[in-house]
C-alpha cells in the first residue's frame, strides 16, 4: 500500500480467449486473525505442558477425550494410554461411585457448573495417591455433547501431614482431659 503496511491479497485468475481476467480480495483480517490463533494455542500448549497438575477433557460417559502432560507426571499414564479409556480406571474401587456421583452432578448443571472432590487414585507401580480435584462443565451452542475439564492435583504429601496433625490434636485432647481428670482427683 501506499502507506508502506502491506496486505494479504487472496487472487482468481482465469484465462480465456487470450486474456487474462483475475479478481483480488483483501484478506488481511482473515490471515491476521488465523496467525493470533495459532498464536494463542501455542501459548496454551505451553501453559498445558508446564502445569504440574493433570488436566483432562471428559464426555458425560467418563471417557477421557484430552489429557495435559501433567497425567503422566502425576499417575504415571502416557497420554496416549489415558486418551479413549474411562476416567474412572485410576480411582481406587472404594471410591469410584463417589467420583461417579460427582460426575453427574456436575453433568447435570449449568455451563460453568464446578465441582470439588478428593479421592484415592493408583499410580502405575502400586502405590495410593491422594487427589484433589476441580472440574467445570462446559457446554457450547453449537450443540455438540457437553464435556468436564477436570484439574487434579497430587494432596498425598499434605493430606498425610492433615492426618497427623489430627492424630496429633486428638491425643493432645486425650492428654488435656487425663490431666483434668487427675488434677479434679487430687
Amino acid at each position: 500500500r501506499r502507506d508502506g503496511t502491506y496486505r494479504w491479497i487472496e487472487w482468481s485468475c482465469q484465462g480465456r480467449n487470450g486474456s487474462v481476467f483475475s479478481s483480488g480480495r483483501d484478506i488481511t483480517s482473515q490471515v491476521e486473525g488465523q496467525m493470533e490463533l495459532a498464536a494463542s494455542l501455542e501459548t496454551k500448549r505451553a501453559i498445558l505442558d508446564a502445569v504440574v497438575d493433570s488436566i483432562i477433557t471428559i464426555d458425560e460417559h467418563f471417557q477421557v477425550l484430552d489429557v495435559s502432560p501433567g497425567t503422566d507426571r502425576i499417575y504415571g499414564v502416557s497420554l496416549e494410554e489415558r486418551r479413549g479409556t474411562n476416567s474412572l480406571n485410576i480411582v481406587v474401587e472404594e471410591d469410584r461411585d463417589h467420583v461417579a456421583i460427582e460426575l453427574r452432578r456436575l453433568f447435570r448443571g449449568e455451563d460453568g457448573a464446578l465441582t470439588n472432590y478428593r479421592f484415592r487414585a493408583l499410580h502405575v507401580d502400586g502405590n495410593v495417591l491422594s487427589i484433589e480435584t476441580r472440574g467445570r462443565l462446559i457446554r457450547d451452542d453449537a450443540g455438540h455433547e457437553p464435556r468436564a475439564v477436570l484439574v487434579s492435583r497430587d494432596v498425598t504429601e499434605a493430606a498425610a501431614a492433615e492426618l497427623v496433625m489430627k492424630e496429633a490434636k486428638e491425643e493432645a485432647e486425650r492428654a488435656n482431659a487425663a490431666k483434668s481428670e487427675f488434677m479434679s482427683r487430687m
